[in-house]
């Protein structure tokens, strides 16, 4: 894949985010695909065994078989090459989540943000999304507040646990700044930790499947990445800021 870096730079900084990148093809992601649902399935055949939801705990969490699936991927060059374009040669993963959205399901995800924390660090920090099914307006497609990752005044620090939005702050929403990040299987989204985000609901009668990895530059705080540790995926990590390993955490969500 060949990336017009300076484009990308633009937008993302712009924006918040990029949306449409190419990653994988179709079939390559229909095996990533297969591969996480022989996983789901080799463990509800085990009476549920450690495919439960868990709290998002990146230092804590133990290994979980579906993180043999996500290792290779989360350092395929095709996945790194937009996000070394944004934050630099040395980039560290700090954990990956699988989203089933199941159809026919009346859940929405609100308004928020993938951190609480503010300042510089959230510049070094960034979620890609990259799409297993496709992800349409039927089946809950992201949608991102163009510019939200920008505010005129800093809002209030909050945790991990409290990232939606209250209500004053989603009414304020500008509905012609939404953009729907719409993708085929293979295609990702890019977005800046701060930017403000949500999904509809599945109306469709087909789950919608992604893979969200967490990426970090090697220069932001323990404070800002809520964790202590990371894994290092490319480059050379002179900051030492984070213990790094091989190993990283992996939460999965099925709604």
């Amino acid at each position: 894949m060949s990336i017009d870096v300076t484009a990308l730079r633009r937008q993302y900084r712009t924006h918040g985010f990029v949306t449409g990148v190419p990653v994988l093809s179709s079939d390559e992601a229909g095996r990533v695909l297969a591969r996480i649902r022989a996983v789901e399935a080799a463990e509800e055949a085990r009476g549920g065994g450690t495919w439960v939801e868990r709290d998002l705990s990146p230092e804590s969490m133990p290994p979980h078989p579906i993180e043999d699936v996500l290792g290779p991927l989360v350092r395929d060059p095709r996945v790194l090459e937009p996000v070394r374009a944004l934050l630099g040669e040395t980039v560290l993963l700090r954990n990956c989540d699988v989203f089933i959205k199941t159809g026919a399901t009346d859940i929405r995800i609100s308004w928020h943000t993938d951190t609480g924390r503010i300042g510089r660090s959230t510049d070094g920090m960034l979620s890609l999304w990259l799409a297993l099914t496709p992800a349409t307006a039927e089946n809950g497609a992201l949608e991102f507040v163009s510019g939200s990752h920008r505010y005129d005044e800093p809002p209030p620090v909050r945790d991990k646990r409290a990232l939606t939005l209250p209500p004053d702050q989603t009414e304020a929403i500008d509905p012609d700044r939404v953009i729907r990040s719409v993708l085929e299987p293979g295609m990702a989204s890019m977005h800046h930790f701060g930017l403000v985000h949500r999904s509809d609901s599945n109306r469709s009668g087909v789950p919608r499947v992604a893979v969200v990895m967490r990426f970090i530059a090697p220069w932001v705080s323990r404070w800002a990445a809520e964790s202590g540790t990371a894994t290092l995926v490319c480059g050379v990590d002179r900051h030492g800021r984070f213990g790094l390993r091989e190993r990283f955490p992996v939460s999965w969500t099925i709604r």
